[in-house]
């Protein structure tokens, strides 16, 4: 039978490397990322942000981010925690969304690393502990997976062709319908002037509100609904 605290003791007796236990929480988690996770990247452009705890390259007119956030509960060398977010953010399309539609977006895309298939999930519990697993294996798998996610998440979403078709294939493949997806593809194939996705979005979405689901979501009265249907009338 699983027992959380026999789990705990065991991890702490074999996590051998425990880095910069002399640091402050923040510090010893900004000391880990510049010194065995950037320098081993082996990817051109980023640079990190200590204020805003971030690594960041531009890629044109997108800039692509890596948040590493801190847990507020991070005491001295027992709690040392802190979750991955990935975000590419482009003002132009932010703008676009706001003057045109009232949609207001604080990123052009963004996922914690928890639900991002492509991201080996190895030491992460939604969040790392530092105090509780080996720093060293945790920055070196957090390499390979940014590595990895540089390609199939971060460059993919740095353009709005290659967004749209990233979103489109999210959509395709949830196991039940993805109506938060929505409104960045009807934007985006705007953008793109692709008629073809545009109309296969909208049909897709007044099929599923004829569908019990649908009806029943549609009643509950979700802000999503009216979101969609304002970028509609407005496409």
């Amino acid at each position: 039978m699983f027992n959380i605290g026999r789990d705990y003791i065991q991890r702490l007796r074999k996590n051998k490397n425990q880095l910069y236990k002399d640091l402050k929480p923040k510090d010893r988690i900004c000391k880990i990322v510049t010194d065995h996770i950037l320098p081993n990247l082996g990817i051109n452009g980023f640079k990190f942000i200590k204020s805003r705890m971030q690594l960041e390259r531009t890629l044109g007119d997108f800039k692509q981010v890596i948040w590493f956030r801190t847990s507020i509960k991070n005491y001295r060398d027992e709690v040392v925690n802190f979750e991955i977010h990935l975000k590419v953010e482009n003002e132009d399309y932010q703008k676009h969304c706001i003057n045109k539609y009232n949609y207001p977006k604080p990123s052009f895309i963004s996922e914690h690393v928890e639900y991002l298939k492509q991201w080996n999930q190895e030491y992460c519990e939604g969040w790392y502990r530092l105090q509780l697993d080996d720093n060293i294996k945790i920055a070196e798998r957090i390499t390979e997976n940014i590595t990895s996610c540089v390609n199939t998440y971060l460059d993919v979403n740095s353009s709005f062709d290659k967004s749209l078709e990233y979103r489109l294939n999210e959509f395709n493949n949830l196991d039940y319908f993805g109506l938060l997806i929505i409104p960045d593809l009807l934007i985006l194939s705007e953008l793109t002037n692709n008629k073809k996705v545009q109309k296969t979005i909208l049909e897709a979405y007044e099929n599923w509100k004829q569908t019990d689901e649908g009806i029943k979501d549609v009643n509950e009265g979700a802000d999503i609904f009216d979101t969609i249907d304002n970028i509609k009338k407005l496409l």
